[in-house]
């Protein structure tokens, strides 16, 4: 039997932010409705279940812990890529 799909949205302001936060997590059906409302708002989105795996554990609102700093830096630095690079292809401000 599959494996139902896990999505986890996080948020980074380091302005106002110590570390990244969940802000929603789930399985199956709420795990779909968190992908659409990234698709739906171009939210970028990245496929990493080693990261999921060990982020599903966590409550909403939660801080990072230090330990999955570096693999949740990878996903920032790939959302920052791809805001760069929508940027240069739109011609500035998103």
């Amino acid at each position: 039997m599959k494996e139902p799909k896990t999505a986890i949205a996080i948020q980074y302001d380091p302005r106002e932010q110590k570390a990244p936060k969940i802000l929603a997590s789930g399985q199956g059906e709420r795990a779909e409705a968190i992908m659409e409302l990234a698709k739906a708002h171009q939210i970028p989105v990245q496929e990493n279940p080693s990261l999921v795996s060990s982020m599903a554990v966590l409550n909403c609102k939660a801080e990072i812990p230090p330990e999955l700093y570096d693999l949740v830096s990878e996903v920032l630095w790939f959302a920052h890529r791809l805001d760069e690079s929508w940027k240069t292809k739109n011609g500035g401000v998103k």
